[in-house]
């Protein structure tokens, strides 16, 4: 029975890749980190620290050589068209939504490489992919989806490491959890950190553009809080939103931050998973809620993750509709293929919810429930 898990599991892959998104930090970059952090990493977590300090003093080397060698034409580089942004809560489907909508090719999007090599992967990325892809597990741990380097990936993991503006480093370093997670709205940060974030943004996506030089879906759950940022910075990007059974959100939360958080822990936690998970869902879809308005109509698709799974084909071509996308009919194609491939994709059972965690889950995510329109006794 699902209750409080408190402490990540100790998994066996101890130097596995898996989730470890520090691991393209330039030396620079870690070290004002841990400076921002006082330099406090457990003792359970030094030789972490230790690799990590090794690893970018190399990832410097290469950042420069990069910089000298792309760094005009990154600088030049003009975005191909409107960005695709994919939106949902951790665990409600946006990977498998990204997937799909990745295997279209008149896009592009970051890799799982690209995002964990932000600063060098313009000159490094295919020699690296084939040194150390075996370093990667075959599944990821917490749902049992496919990993590689080549796999469409998160381009928050990129933004925490090129300016250290973002939620996610309150991952590495819980003792700061509440100062990273202002970071999902920008509501309390301050003007330098706004900009320094829509800078890095703006950079990040000029470099994928130099490499796919075609438009970009981009697919981070972060996003889904900065929604009105986003319509500012991008007036004419479309949307996609997805939606699950918040039971099923925060099962699946759960076991995700007991598994592979364990790979990027630099400090022991504090809070509990389960409260950790029940405040950033509130505050993440608190800011959908409030500013999804600020989408240009047309632009803007809401979907249910329940009608992708049973009714992948049909939901995309909602999608593409409704958003006016062009070349659905090869896309479909491509889709169809992806969807063979799955095979019988085998999702983790899921475990009952305690009923005390049933209550507080109704009684601080209510207004969800009411506006997605799942009941609040489907908790099965």
């Amino acid at each position: 029975m699902l209750t409080d898990p408190g402490a990540p599991q100790q998994l066996k892959h101890r130097w596995s890749l898996e989730g470890n998104y520090l691991y393209g930090l330039t030396l620079r970059r870690w070290l004002r980190l841990l400076r921002e952090n006082g330099f406090r990493v457990s003792p359970a977590y030094w030789h972490r620290a230790a690799f990590m300090t090794v690893l970018s003093a190399f990832n410097s080397w290469e950042s420069w050589r990069e910089d000298v060698e792309f760094g005009a034409r990154v600088a030049e580089a003009e975005l191909a068209g409107p960005p695709l942004f994919v939106l949902g809560h951790f665990r409600s489907g946006t990977t498998h939504l990204h997937n799909l909508l990745a295997k279209d090719p008149q896009f592009g999007t970051p890799s799982t490489y690209q995002a964990c090599a932000p600063f060098t992967f313009l000159r490094t990325e295919e020699k690296a992919t084939r040194r150390y892809g075996w370093m990667l597990p075959e599944r990821r741990t917490s749902d049992n989806v496919a990993v590689s380097f080549e796999e469409p990936q998160e381009d928050e993991l990129a933004l925490s490491q090129l300016c250290g503006v973002s939620p996610y480093l309150g991952m590495s370093f819980p003792e700061r959890a509440p100062h990273y997670e202002r970071f999902f709205t920008f509501a309390d940060a301050n003007r330098r950190d706004v900009e320094a974030w829509e800078h890095t943004l703006l950079e990040f996506m000029r470099k994928l553009t130099v490499r796919h030089r075609k438009p970009l879906i981009l697919k981070s759950p972060t996003h889904t809080a900065r929604v009105a940022r986003l319509v500012e910075l991008f007036p004419e990007a479309k949307f996609v939103h997805i939606r699950r059974n918040p039971y099923d959100v925060f099962r699946s939360s759960v076991k995700f931050f007991d598994t592979t958080l364990w790979y990027v822990l630099l400090q022991r936690p504090r809070e509990s998973q389960v409260e950790g998970v029940l405040r950033r869902y509130r505050m993440i879809y608190d800011a959908y809620l409030r500013e999804r308005h600020t989408v240009p109509a047309g632009n803007l698709c809401e979907v249910r993750f329940e009608d992708l799974e049973a009714q992948p084909l049909e939901t995309l071509e909602r999608i593409y509709g409704e958003l006016g996308l062009p070349g659905f009919g090869p896309f479909a194609d491509a889709a169809r293929s992806y969807l063979a491939s799955l095979g019988e994709y085998k999702k983790n059972p899921k475990v009952p919810i305690d009923p005390a965690l049933v209550e507080e889950i109704q009684r601080r995510w209510r207004p969800i429930f009411a506006d997605f329109g799942y009941p609040l006794d489907d908790f099965r």
